[in-house]
């Protein structure tokens, strides 16, 4: 499993989008926001954090300071 990285070291590359004039987003992160938690999110262009699955009002997240690439999916041809 990787490692958490503090935003202040970087963040998330961006995927490119379809069209040249849409907001760049990277890939789906884990990010810890230290007022609201642990969140499957992603980094746009315009330098703010969305969440992925979101179960409560506000879909932004204020103050993230640290994030991780998401786990590889498990084999499911892989006996435990």
């Amino acid at each position: 499993m990787s490692e958490w990285i503090s935003v202040k070291e970087g963040l998330p590359f961006f995927i490119k989008p379809k069209l040249s004039r849409e907001v760049y987003h990277s890939e789906n992160v884990l990010v810890s926001d230290e007022e609201d938690g642990i969140f499957v999110a992603c980094y746009s262009s315009l330098e703010t954090w969305s969440v992925i699955c979101n179960c409560r009002e506000g879909s932004g997240l204020y103050h993230v300071t640290h994030w991780m690439p998401l786990p590889e999916a498990p084999n499911s041809s892989s006996q435990d």
